[in-house]
């Protein structure tokens, strides 16, 4: 549905009527053409098949980031995630993937987990996350702080 190419269901719960795809069988070869034969992977399985091309680590945050990138463009959803084609996901080169996770594990050396945050400071979890949040500092990506942020926290609840 998301190309276009299949009618929105007209029916209760998601359902097609027989008139609205009765034209289906004769626009396979169109549809094939534009999605491909395989219905595609998510961002977890993708993060899988790349990993054993590559021979990298790939998390599904990964795959994520090569969509952000424009170097991944979902074909459709699954459960409400994307999903992305075979051709795509095989044509993604060795040194992007890698770029992408070097990026990945450069942030997660220079930021901390909420956990890791509060140890640092010798605080509780609540007392960090409740004095961020007063700050108006969010967590960045995978849901880490940046250490910059976490040391304004700390110089907050120093007396």
């Amino acid at each position: 549905m998301e190309h276009g190419l299949i009618p929105p269901p007209d029916l209760a719960k998601g359902r097609w009527s027989r008139e609205a795809v009765s034209d289906l069988p004769d626009r396979v070869t169109g549809i094939v053409e534009v999605v491909g034969e395989h219905p595609g992977l998510g961002s977890g399985r993708a993060a899988t098949r790349m990993g054993e091309r590559t021979g990298l680590e790939l998390i599904r945050e990964d795959v994520q980031r090569l969509a952000e990138l424009g170097l991944l463009r979902p074909v459709g959803t699954f459960r409400g995630h994307p999903v992305y084609p075979l051709e795509e996901i095989d044509a993604v080169t060795e040194e992007r993937v890698a770029s992408v996770v070097a990026e990945r594990l450069d942030w997660i050396a220079q930021s901390l987990t909420h956990k890791e945050a509060a140890a640092l400071l010798g605080c509780s979890r609540g007392m960090f996350e409740v004095t961020a949040e007063r700050m108006g500092l969010l967590p960045g990506r995978l849901d880490r702080f940046s250490r910059a942020d976490v040391e304004l926290v700390g110089s907050e609840l120093k007396p």
